[in-house]
């Protein structure tokens, strides 16, 4: 009887695993198909603004140490993705497209690596799966195209846990050339991860560690393993420590953390409960080749053939690092499967095995090919077009959306209305604008608003200040402005309105931002025209 067909055509197959350059252009163009397009379009939104206004007063103040934000130092994340940015920006301008390559390029250089390592395990051109599978990955593409940690964070968790699966699971102990660069991976790949979202990919090198004990506790003995690590986590300190002091020194307010815990937070029980089933969800459909590397079938298919036992091994320890780390994850009480997309790429690297096995009559069984081949909607490009389609319907409305809520347009209206009071002669420069809430919301506005008064030439004659929590002891001068949030959110509209209300605040505008509701104001504390007016 004659199993199911193979999947894809043996000539075409021969030709790619021939020309590495021709797998690694296709990588190349998807990539540029999904993360590439319109990535200018649109203004910050969301927190955006919260990674990029930073990185822009780092290139304006010279100072990549001491994070600050409208003369605040904000310290709340790690520096990582702020120093990316400013190095972009420093190269193309201060632009959302800019701020947003940094996320492009972490996904195509995590689509790069995960075809490098998938073509090592599994032999080429099956690597060409792992890297597709990672650059298509539906879960990726919000974090892919925006400017904030989630890419570069996803980029050296994924580093990470490959290197420590290739370290650990080596058939030998390979030239000590070889060893050493692993080491140095591991290290920047945790130095990355370190450096964009702290702590937040511990759980999948974690699983990864987990996963090469039980796999090949001897692995663990590797000199590489624990220098490279030691090596990332020793830079990661030092980079905290220059900024803490940094900062320590500047002598700046600092606002306060935003969010409580996300780790066993009440009412989140059930989805902690279903983190795992939830997250394998969204890593659909590359999370299908999860299934492939268990049972008693898989075993035989390796006995007796050491290099299919070794691809096995690395299927294996792909899929067991995805389920310890979601296990981590669990255990800590995460119940949004958001924050487990680092581990995301640990499946698409496992693609490979089944696309190999779905496309090579003699790797699985016929029963296995047949799922397989099923999985693959019967060819090997139907995915590939399918997602690519997926990826431009969301660029197209859900992503169009979103950047229509940005505060840009709020922030020229902005600086035209201060422009008009200058001009006017209602407000006097130089002079201050003050705002708390409004930048804890939606910073973009006073970046933008900064922006178009530096166009219309009144770029030094305002100067944007964040009063962190501070409006009890604020004592305005005469002619400065005041930038409040008025909308239910906020308790800054007891400024202006109710038995609280400070006297001689003006109102200039109005302005609609999102959800938020923002008032633009003038200080006239006497009620009396300005001085000299």
């Amino acid at each position: 009887m004659n199993g199911p067909e193979a999947v894809g055509s043996p000539g075409v197959r021969t030709y790619l695993a021939r020309h590495l350059w021709l797998q690694a252009s296709l990588v190349l163009l998807v990539c540029a198909a999904v993360y590439w397009p319109a990535l200018g379009h649109g203004g910050m939104a969301m927190s955006e603004a919260h990674r990029v206004v930073p990185a822009h007063e780092m290139l304006d103040s010279g100072d990549w140490l001491t994070p600050t934000m409208f003369g605040a130092a904000y310290a709340r994340k790690p520096p990582g993705m702020s120093w990316a940015i400013a190095a972009c920006s420093m190269a193309f301008g201060q632009t959302e497209w800019a701020a947003r390559a940094v996320s492009a390029l972490s996904m195509t250089l995590m689509a790069l690596g995960a075809w490098r390592v998938g073509t090592r395990w599994f032999g080429s051109p099956w690597g060409l799966a792992s890297g597709l599978a990672v650059a298509l990955m539906p879960q990726m593409w919000e974090s892919g195209r925006s400017a904030e940690i989630e890419a570069l964070n996803n980029l050296g968790t994924l580093v990470c846990a490959l290197a420590v699966l290739e370290i650990v699971l080596a058939r030998n102990d390979g030239r000590v050339r070889t060893r050493v660069a692993l080491g140095v991976v591991l290290a920047l790949g945790v130095v990355v991860m370190g450096l964009a979202k702290g702590p937040a990919g511990a759980p999948v090198l974690g699983g990864a560690l987990l996963a090469g004990a039980a796999l090949r506790l001897r692995g663990l003995a590797r000199v590489e393993l624990w220098g490279g690590l030691a090596l990332g986590a020793l830079v990661v300190a030092g980079a905290y420590y220059a900024v803490w002091r940094s900062v320590d020194a500047s002598g700046l307010d600092s606002p306060v953390a935003l969010h409580g815990t996300h780790l066993w937070r009440p009412g989140h029980v059930l989805g902690v409960l279903t983190l795992a089933p939830t997250a394998w969800v969204w890593a659909l459909p590359a999370s299908l080749a999860l299934l492939f590397a268990w049972g008693p079938d898989a075993r035989r298919e390796a006995e007796g053939d050491e290099d299919a036992r070794a691809r096995r091994t690395y299927a294996m320890g792909a899929t067991l690092a995805w389920v310890f780390a979601l296990g981590i994850y669990t255990l800590l009480g995460i119940s949004n499967a958001r924050y487990a997309a680092p581990a995301g790429g640990l499946a698409a690297v496992a693609a490979a095995y089944a696309v190999r096995g779905a496309a090579c009559g003699s790797v699985f069984t016929d029963r296995r090919r047949g799922i397989a081949r099923a999985m693959l909607l019967g060819r090997a490009w139907v995915w590939v077009v399918l997602l690519l389609v997926g990826a431009w319907v969301y660029i197209s409305t859900r992503e169009g959306d979103v950047r229509a809520t940005s505060g840009r347009g709020a922030g020229v209206r902005l600086a035209g209305v201060i422009a008009d009071a200058v001009g006017e002669g209602r407000v006097r420069t130089p002079t201050t604008l003050v705002a708390d809430d409004a930048i804890e919301a939606r910073p973009e506005v006073l970046a933008s608003a900064r922006r178009e008064l530096g166009r219309l030439g009144l770029g030094r004659d305002v100067r944007v200040v964040w009063n962190v929590g501070r409006w009890a002891n604020w004592n305005p001068e005469y002619g400065d402005l005041v930038l409040l949030r008025l909308d239910a959110g906020s308790e800054e509209s007891q400024l202006v309105e109710g038995p609280g209300a400070r006297a001689g605040l003006v109102e200039l505008g109005r302005f609609d931002v999102h959800k938020y509701k923002l008032g633009l104001y003038l200080s006239e504390p006497n009620g009396e025209s300005p001085p000299g007016g």
